[in-house]
């Protein structure tokens, strides 16, 4: 999807800047004998992976997503469209993780290093 998405814009005649957004969830379960549970070094590595090596995420099943963060983290993959839209190297602008209670919050702002 991400993918299409870059091709779609590159085929456009005008010069023009695009903003692509994502969202999900990151590590968090909300129902079942691990409920509550949240892992923090999970979304951490996401978003280094995210940033640098987006294809290890794409090779992960959603089993592994929901084994690492929790069930409903398996929303994650929300993020991947975004990342593959950027191109293959990407600047990071900004970046911001936050866990208070039952989800981790990550904030990351890419630049498409072509951009």
């Amino acid at each position: 999807l991400g993918q299409a998405i870059r091709r779609a814009v590159e085929s456009y005649p005008k010069d023009l800047r695009v903003l692509v957004v994502a969202t999900g969830g990151m590590s968090h379960q909300l129902h079942g004998d691990r409920f509550g549970f949240m892992n923090p070094d999970w979304d951490n590595e996401f978003l280094d992976l995210l940033e640098h090596d987006p294809q290890k995420l794409v090779n992960l099943r959603h089993h592994d997503y929901m084994e690492r963060g929790g069930a409903e983290s398996v929303e994650m993959i929300m993020w991947l469209a975004m990342r593959a839209a950027l191109g293959e190297k990407v600047r990071r602008i900004h970046r911001h993780y936050y866990a208070p209670m039952l989800t981790g919050y990550g904030l990351i702002v890419f630049e498409g290093a072509d951009a």
